[in-house]
């Protein structure tokens, strides 16, 4: 039963994520954004991603799996909050916030691979 309650759980999660993500994409085009701008941000996320991996791995592994998750995704909803609120215009602190959004997911994603190892011990 765990399990299943923790595959249903990360099906909500993805889908949440991929929602932000679309809405996070379509505000930046409704604003008037070109295919460049568009690009600097996935190519922001990607190297975010890619730069914090292993420390985020290593930080991981010296912490409780759950307490990862749960942090991961507060820092998430700290960030989307606070992108609704104060509704940036510039569009370095949308990079800035773009590449904080890659980080906590990476480490969201490592977090739950390595709970979804130890359900299935």
């Amino acid at each position: 039963m765990p399990l299943i309650a923790f595959l249903i759980s990360r099906a909500c999660s993805v889908f949440g994520l991929q929602i932000l993500a679309c809405t996070f994409i379509f505000r930046i085009v409704e604003r008037g954004a070109d295919a460049y701008s568009l690009s600097q941000l996935g190519l922001v996320a990607t190297v975010a991603s890619l730069a914090f991996a292993f420390p985020i791995g290593f930080v991981i592994d010296h912490m409780k799996k759950r307490t990862a998750i749960l942090a991961s995704h507060f820092v998430l909803l700290l960030l989307t909050i606070g992108l609704a609120i104060i509704n940036p215009s510039d569009f370095l602190t949308i990079l800035i916030a773009t590449g904080l959004i890659a980080v906590s997911r990476n480490f969201r994603s490592i977090s739950q691979f390595t709970v979804f190892g130890e359900l299935l011990r």
